[in-house]
């Protein structure tokens, strides 16, 4: 990939994109031209992404060669127009259902009384006219299109089978019924339609959830800032500051740009953006990211980048270009209709062509034959089953997952995590530990006792709201039946130091060693080597002030999920190598890769830095699986193969997985495995029953040995032993 500033990334919706023909055929083109190093397209977000080198090649160069093509660049739909798009594909659905299940109930009364009336075979064959010229004309559309550029897919047999099924049902009604039953015909083409509705309907919902992914994600910086004008604090919308403006924020509110410090000093609560775990003490000159939390103190901060490169703006582009480099749903079906359907469409026409020439030469047995076996073929051939065979196994194994707690949201993940195991990537904050700060252990100095030593914390710092304090608040509150604290007077914040105040007359502080020594607390030397040894294992200390001695450590940590290390050793069973992310510090993320067992780690790690860790993986040929919560965590989620979100996480980070684990129950990874195993097992069982009915008629119905009514028999046998096959054959445990 290239390298220096010259270097663009064009991303854009495309039109015109039906299958992999198409993909394939943009790629070659604009591979070829100088200057593009990467082509990727995401069908199921109608999204291409171009890396150019803007020296050698323009935008609009590639725009002339992709109209060339017949395909057209268009800028990507809002959440709110995708919104509108979906509502309108919902409504299609919905009618066009219902116009099938008329003809569906028309064809059982049929069965039932043996007859049926002459206009209401007439009103059947106009429903599924309307269902497929109204309802379904923009397929027939798109079939005509790729027919122009030679091209045979989905879209031209659906096409192919809806209208032979209309011209056969009026076929019977303008000459036999009893060879051309009309109900029949209809029935195929109004099915059909329905079906392909569904799918598109299916197309726009991930693309609008993907969108939203990115709204959300946008959502985290303030819509407004306080900004310095004319001498007074102005609120002004966040897309009016430049870099250079003064921006006022207060305690509990967000950072609205990224910009330094110029007055004041407070804690931040990164961990949306960053993934850090503990609060970040900034002060003048500090960096600040926009969308982190102000926990204490007023600042003043310039700010040093405008709201379209922001911090989270960045990460949103990042995410635009991930989502183009990634396939949403599996292309199993595509690669294989890629050869069936031109198959289908072969063995109908030579049918049509064979029996029509026997007529011409012998006379018998007749053109009426020719028409019948072309249709049979195509009833035959249409890929119902086919099409039946990956969603119903989705839909039995989903209905398996959501009970165990675990929401399946890629088709995708079903293949990538039943194939080859691949490597399993650990987020640390919030994900392999609480995403919370807790007390690890008290070190009472020689001649105090520990317990007055946290009782003493705790009601000094019981006046706080800082993480810290109220991790040592809830630590004495657990460990103490009662906390009597006496008399509390002249409490004080100092933000990024640490809380002071008299506790029956007695000085009692609580704060960074630093801030105790400052303060006039004499240190033990034994005790300071100990707080050093601490900090090292990846510990956050904190000294106890009484009496201007430092009578005693306080440890805290993220603190580790119970069954971590269990997991970890669950995911080696399977096969699946172990890794971990964190934007943590170094020493933090050593004792928790420790702790449960794992060898490979990063830290220190920007949400951009975890997306290359990631593509270097996927370049060995590895597939990945992340798992993760935060926001910092949604870009790498979206880039892995597979990514698995805890649903207590941020939404963003649940937008943006494969796969969201509800109740935040990180022992379902390794299950969302096992039942992923399960789903592609049964899916790959369901392709061949319907490889074998297709196999089989297509052929008979070419040789007249299958007509229409029994292609339609078949069809119905075939769906039939694929829902045994998913619902019954096969059980998994579900307790």
């Amino acid at each position: 990939m290239g390298k220096g500033s010259n270097i663009r990334v064009l991303i854009k919706r495309i039109e015109g994109v039906q299958c992999s023909f198409c993909q394939a055929t943009i790629e070659k083109a604009l591979k070829q031209l100088p200057g593009v190093e990467e082509v990727s397209i995401n069908m199921a977000h109608e999204e291409l992404l171009v890396r150019y080198d803007e020296e050698l090649i323009d935008e609009e160069t590639i725009r002339k060669v992709l109209s060339g093509l017949g395909f057209s660049l268009v800028e990507p739909q809002s959440a709110t127009e995708l919104a509108l798009v979906l509502y309108r594909e919902k409504k299609s659905l919905l009618y066009s259902a219902i116009l099938s299940a008329i003809i569906g109930i028309l064809m059982i009364y049929m069965r039932l009384s043996g007859s049926l009336d002459q206009y209401v075979i007439i009103a059947s064959g106009f429903i599924a006219f309307v269902n497929l010229v109204f309802l379904g004309g923009r397929y027939l559309s798109m079939a005509w299109n790729a027919v122009k550029r030679g091209i045979l897919n989905q879209h031209v047999l659906m096409s192919a089978t809806a209208l032979s099924g209309l011209i056969g049902g009026f076929a019977g009604i303008l000459y036999d019924p009893q060879v051309f039953p009309p109900l029949e015909f209809f029935g195929v083409s109004s099915f059909v339609t329905t079906y392909h509705i569904l799918g598109g309907y299916a197309s726009v919902y991930v693309r609008k959830r993907s969108s939203e992914a990115i709204k959300r994600l946008l959502e985290l910086q303030p819509a407004s800032a306080r900004v310095l004008r004319d001498d007074k604090w102005v609120i002004v919308p966040v897309d009016r500051v430049k870099p250079g403006d003064m921006i006022l924020v207060k305690p509990g509110e967000r950072i609205p740009i990224d910009g330094v410090i110029s007055e004041g000093s407070s804690s931040l609560d990164e961990s949306l953006v960053t993934g850090e775990s503990l609060p970040v003490d900034k002060s003048v000159g500090s960096e600040v990211i926009a969308g982190s939390l102000n926990i204490a103190g007023y600042l003043v901060i310039k700010a040093t980048r405008g709201p379209d490169e922001s911090f989270i703006a960045r990460i949103a582009k990042h995410m635009r270009e991930v989502r183009a480099l990634k396939p949403g749903v599996i292309q199993l079906l595509d690669s294989v209709l890629k050869y069936y359907v031109p198959w289908v469409l072969i063995v109908a026409s030579i049918a049509l062509i064979t029996w029509a020439t026997t007529t011409i030469l012998t006379g018998y047995p007749g053109f009426k034959a020719a028409f019948y076996s072309f249709l049979a073929v195509l009833v035959m051939g249409y890929p119902c089953a086919l099409g039946m065979s990956v969603p119903l196994a989705m839909i039995k194994g989903g209905y398996i997952a959501a009970r165990k707690g675990i929401l399946f949201r890629s088709s995708e993940a079903f293949h990538i995590l039943s194939s080859k195991p691949g490597v399993v990537v650990f987020d640390k904050t919030g994900t392999l530990t609480k995403g919370r700060i807790s007390v690890y252990s008290v070190y009472p100095d020689e001649g105090f006792d520990s317990v007055d030593v946290l009782r003493l914390a705790a009601c000094i710092e019981s006046y706080s709201t800082h993480p810290i304090a109220v991790a040592i608040v809830e630590e004495a509150s657990r460990r103490l039946v009662t906390i009597d604290c006496g008399v509390v007077e002249g409490f004080r914040e100092l933000p990024g130091k640490g809380v002071r105040g008299l506790i029956d007359s007695t000085p009692i502080a609580v704060g960074k060693l630093s801030y105790l020594i400052e303060e006039g607390y004499r240190l033990n030397g034994e005790l300071a080597e100990l707080a050093g040894a601490l900090g090292s294992k990846g510990y956050t200390v904190v000294g106890v002030g009484i009496d201007k001695v430092v009578a005693g450590l306080i440890a805290l940590s993220d603190e580790l999920r119970d069954n971590a290390k269990n997991i970890v050793d669950e995911l080696r069973s399977l096969g699946f190598k172990v890794a971990m992310l964190t934007g943590d510090s170094r020493r933090v993320a050593d004792r928790v890769a420790r702790e449960v067992g794992i060898d490979s780690y990063e830290a220190e790690l920007t949400p951009e830095g975890k997306t290359l860790w990631i593509r270097r993986i996927q370049a060995k040929g590895e597939k990945v699986v992340m798992v993760g919560d935060g926001v910092n965590d949604a870009p790498a989620l979206t880039l892995a193969n597979v990514g698995i979100a805890l649903s207590k996480g941020a939404d963003i980070a649940v937008e943006s997985a494969d796969i969201v684990l509800i109740g935040d129950k990180l022992a379902n990874v390794p299950e969302s495995i096992r039942i992923a195993k399960y789903m592609y097992r049964t899916t790959k069982e369901n392709l061949v029953i319907a490889f074998v009915f297709n196999g089989i008629g297509v052929p008979a119905a070419a040789l007249g040995l299958l007509q229409p009514y029994w292609a339609m028999i078949a069809m119905i046998a075939s769906v039939s032993l694929i829902l045994a096959n998913t619902f019954l054959l096969r059980k998994i445990k579900e307790e």
